[in-house]
């Protein structure tokens, strides 16, 4: 048995497959099976797959009899596989060379962690699939480590493509079937608030962004919108949470509601007129408060930097210091540790 499941759903992805499987076959990390999931493709894709299927003993294909969607052949795939690690890879989507070796080597000396992710990169492809720029993708570490993420998550999307221990993605349920959009965003942060993760700070993974790209329907038909409320609704709802984090995904689903920062819909919910609701928030103010300011903090790369420290979708520094000042005052650890990591100093 393989250590590694690589899943790749395919549908009428023939532009970029064989970019893709020579990315993954380029790999310094050998040990592992690569299960292509077909969703009754009209373009060339069966003839590419089957190509490298004859190539690579590690590649395997499976055909949809019928096209059961991009989620349902994720999960398909990791139903099918057996490997200890796996991930799903779309087919617009490239692997460095250490990818593998480092996210392994990472989920082997870190026993419980749910997955481990890299620092990635984004590729705007233009005419004819050239890449016209590329930009990294933005992380709030600064260095290779064990994280508490769920709360960071829910403002940033910055995992790209993660490795996943696969024991945990069964204990927990794995994707989710009745989601489309933000299937894995749903299971990374629902992972991520169980577990910690492992950030490696090494550029090892690539999207790209192009016009064919299936996350752009799903922005223009709606299907983003009630998919990610979905989300944030079955976080609150999953008693399996810790609850200051299932408070603190309502706060983010409301502020996107209502364009409100975090700090704004922080005052409105710990001063909830509804005496339960309030009871709750004020039971567990302190943790709450906590993973305000850390969400707030993730979207900014500080290190004692003071530059655009008012440009968060979600609130400024100000507005996580704000909130930091009350949590210092009761000596809480964790808000004190969160400063000293970002080199903050709060006075008064």
């Amino acid at each position: 048995m393989n250590k590694v499941d690589i899943i790749l759903p395919n549908y009428n992805s023939a532009d970029f497959l064989n970019e893709c499987f020579e990315y993954i076959c380029n790999q310094s990390y050998m040990d592992f099976h690569v299960i292509v999931v077909d969703n009754g493709s009209t373009d060339e894709s069966h003839e590419i797959i089957s190509s490298w299927v004859e190539r690579d003993s590690r590649i395997e294909l499976i055909v949809n009899e019928e096209n059961i969607g991009s989620t349902g052949s994720i999960i398909k795939g990791f139903n099918v596989g057996e490997a200890e690690y796996a991930m799903f890879l779309p087919a617009d989507d490239r692997i460095e060379p250490d990818f593998l070796k480092l996210t392994v080597e990472a989920l082997d000396q870190n026993k419980e962690a749910a997955f481990a992710y890299t620092a990635s990169a984004m590729a705007i492809l233009g005419d004819e699939n050239n890449v016209a720029s590329e930009e990294s993708r933005f992380v709030p570490h600064y260095c290779s480590g064990v994280y508490s993420e769920a709360a960071s998550m829910m403002l940033n999307y910055y995992t790209g493509i993660p490795l996943i221990r696969k024991s945990i993605y069964n204990e927990i349920g794995g994707f989710m079937p009745d989601l489309l959009q933000a299937v894995d965003y749903e299971y990374y942060i629902r992972a991520a608030g169980l577990y910690q993760t492992v950030f490696i700070n090494s550029n090892q993974q690539k999207s790209l962004k192009h016009e064919k790209q299936l996350s752009k329907l799903f922005y223009k038909n709606g299907q983003a919108f009630w998919d990610f409320n979905k989300v944030y609704n079955q976080f609150f709802e999953n008693e399996l949470m810790p609850i200051p984090l299932r408070l603190f995904s309502k706060t983010v689903e409301y502020s996107r509601f209502t364009g409100k920062t975090i700090s704004e819909m922080a005052q409105w919910f710990i001063n909830s007129p509804e005496p339960a609701y309030r009871n709750i928030m004020l039971e567990h103010q302190d943790v709450y408060l906590f993973h305000c300011v850390e969400a707030i903090l993730s979207q900014y790369h500080l290190r004692g930097l003071q530059a655009n420290l008012s440009s968060g979708k979600y609130g400024t520094v100000q507005d996580a210091a704000g909130i930091a000042t009350y949590l210092v005052s009761r000596q809480h650890k964790k808000t004190i540790e969160l400063l000293e990591y970002h080199k903050l100093c709060i006075t008064g």
